[in-house]
């Protein structure tokens, strides 16, 4: 399968010096750092594994989750299958987010575990951590 990623927000990672630190994730314990290259890499895993997914172009894909390392690189990925990356904060209630997701129409969803008793609908979602192998 040939998967053809066209030139978009989600493909300007690689515009950088790939060895330099992009993120310090302090949601990590101890803190860790991923380097552009770290980074464009797990962007470039979600991208494949969504567009093998062949949702419709446009289509929504949530992030409800933490600023993290695997945040940036699920929006990044999103962006580059051609879908709409749509941040979510857990901070809304289940009712709110529930509304969202209905009214966008979503069809994926990557989340922090912790976040995961806030969506009861039946949308296929990857938590982040041993989950999500980006």
């Amino acid at each position: 399968m040939n998967i053809q990623i066209e030139q978009n927000i989600g493909t300007t990672l690689s515009n950088f010096d790939l060895n330099k630190i992009a993120v310090i994730d302090a949601s990590k314990n101890p803190h860790k750092n991923y380097t552009f290259g770290q980074l464009n890499q797990m962007a470039s895993s979600a991208a494949v594994a969504l567009t093998k997914l062949a949702f419709k172009r446009g289509s929504y894909v949530a992030i409800i989750a933490d600023n993290s390392a695997e945040f940036l690189a699920a929006f990044y990925g999103i962006a580059r299958a051609g879908l709409v990356a749509m941040p979510l904060s857990p901070r809304l209630s289940k009712l709110q987010l529930q509304e969202i997701l209905i009214q966008t129409n979503c069809v994926f969803i990557f989340c922090d575990p912790e976040y995961r008793d806030l969506v009861e609908m039946p949308i296929k979602i990857v938590n982040f951590g041993p989950d999500f192998n980006a």
